[in-house]
């Protein structure tokens, strides 16, 4: 977060807190994978030929839920 002292700057800081696209591609991708039912119970799996553990898809999780937080801001602005 940040301490905003005009609104000119919103724009700016929201673009730079927010998560790049190909960030949250790759996070949709591995929560995809891990919910694949020949996943089940993996802790491990390869995503686009990167290693991932059951710990990054909950981090996939929160980007997601944030980057589709700010999709529903800009819609609704």
């Amino acid at each position: 977060g940040k301490t905003l002292i005009h609104p000119s700057q919103v724009g700016p800081c929201n673009t730079i807190f927010s998560p790049d696209p190909e960030t949250v591609a790759f996070a949709r991708k591995t929560i995809e994978a891990f919910e694949l039912p020949e996943n089940k119970g993996k802790g491990v799996l390869k995503v686009d030929g990167r290693m991932v553990e059951i710990l990054h898809a909950e981090i996939a999780r929160r980007t997601v839920a944030i980057a589709d937080a700010i999709a529903e801001l800009e819609k609704a602005s």
